[in-house]
């Protein structure tokens, strides 16, 4: 185990690492394991919990190819931030409303084994696989828009929101006038959205325009002017197509 710590005017940051078993036992029954405060917790092996697990305050715990094992419950606050790399086993569910983060890459993957139940933000991001024995609630945010997949059973409440390839954001016109025409698309933190043209109606040669936006949460506004559709000769196109494009 290691142990980093920096102390800068008085204010503290730890960094543990986990490279060998740890069992924490709770001192009554329903207690466990809570992580709270200003520092990461890395996991390289096996933390096992007999009882909840809670991660608070702002503290963020790394999985990278070990194992999060919790008799109960992984409970991620507000504020928090769970990067998973690895395997989370439960009994009953994983419960969030902070953010869990799976940004793996194709080579790792991210499996859960039980439910879990969302009121934050999940991201899983650059091709990384999601694996998941049980169900998913949602009522906050399921980003997976550059997952490699997004398997299981997906239970979305009316306040919920998910996003995967087949649906990145909803894309819509907001005004056509004789010199511009306006495109709003919803976008969300983390991504980059980027406005292309077809010519033909394949749809198979997409060009980008040149109009890259970041990510923010809020509507992103894409103008298209009219000199833009004109040719080489100066001649309007007949037809133009738009898509955005959404990547890391």
């Amino acid at each position: 185990m290691s142990l980093w710590h920096r102390d800068n005017f008085g204010s503290a940051a730890f960094r543990m690492t986990l490279a060998i078993t740890f069992i924490f036992v709770g001192l009554a029954e329903g207690q466990g394991l809570i992580v709270k405060g200003d520092f990461g917790l890395t996991i390289d092996s096996t933390l096992k919990v007999e009882g909840v697990m809670e991660i608070a305050g702002e503290t963020v715990v790394e999985v990278r190819s070990g194992a999060i094992l919790s008799a109960e419950r992984i409970i991620v606050r507000e504020d928090s931030t769970l990067r998973c790399c690895g395997t989370l086993a439960v009994d009953d569910e994983v419960t969030n409303s902070g953010l869990i983060l799976a940004d793996c890459g194709s080579a790792e993957e991210w499996i859960l084994m039980g439910n879990l139940l969302n009121t934050g933000l999940v991201r899983i991001s650059q091709q990384t696989s999601f694996l998941i024995s049980g169900l998913i609630t949602n009522s906050g945010i399921l980003d997976a828009i550059t997952a490699g997949n997004l398997p299981g059973e997906v239970r979305n409440l009316s306040d919920g929101r998910v996003y995967d390839s087949d649906n990145p954001g909803r894309l819509e016109v907001l005004s056509v006038t004789q010199s511009a025409m306006e495109l709003s698309m919803e976008s969300l933190p983390a991504h980059v959205y980027t406005l292309q043209v077809s010519e033909t109606d394949d749809l198979q040669n997409w060009v980008s325009t040149g109009e890259v936006k970041e990510g923010s949460g809020e509507a992103l506004v894409f103008q298209i002017l009219s000199e833009d559709r004109e040719d080489e000769t100066g001649a309007y196109r007949p037809e133009m197509f738009f898509r955005v494009m959404v990547t890391d």
